[in-house]
């Protein structure tokens, strides 16, 4: 059986976004030392900013599912939530102060809310539509940016010391 091209072209895109996503915040982690150092921030804010991270990702993860992308739709969601988690890192190594790194985790965790689920839920639509299971080349995906940005953040950190 043919896959239909809106078939074929989402599950692309989901799994592009997925993979680029997480090479993208991947290669902040690797800065997160650096940041801490520069910003004079302890691992206690830093678990203060997480603690931030996951109340907002867990807020818009609900309201994104339930509300905002049946009215707006997946597509549309996934590029707004693809253009806040872009800013983000940006924003993270630019900041100067302690409250503004705090403030960066609100549209971190609401853009990560947006991605997530939606990306998963496109994947699970179109494996009903379809009767092709992606879920696994979808999570290697996941995987694959995760592990790029290992190497990648690594060679990078490596240069600075």
């Amino acid at each position: 059986m043919k896959i239909s091209k809106i078939y074929r072209n989402s599950i692309i895109s989901s799994m592009q976004n997925m993979y680029v996503f997480l090479f993208t915040i991947g290669i902040y982690f690797v800065y997160i030392p650096w940041n801490l150092d520069r910003l004079n921030i302890t691992e206690t804010d830093l678990g203060l900013w997480l603690f931030i991270f996951g109340i907002f990702n867990l807020l818009s993860n609900q309201i994104t599912g339930r509300i905002i992308a049946p009215k707006i739709g997946a597509k549309n969601i996934i590029i707004i939530g693809t253009i806040i988690l872009a800013i983000c890192p940006l924003l993270l190594v630019s900041v100067n102060s302690y409250s503004m790194f705090m403030l960066v985790a609100f549209p971190f965790g609401i853009a990560v809310g947006f991605v997530f689920p939606t990306n998963q839920s496109l994947v699970s639509y179109i494996e009903s539509k379809t009767n092709k299971i992606y879920t696994p080349l979808y999570q290697a995906c996941t995987s694959a940016g995760s592990l790029v940005w290992c190497v990648t953040g690594g060679s990078c950190d490596k240069k600075r010391y």
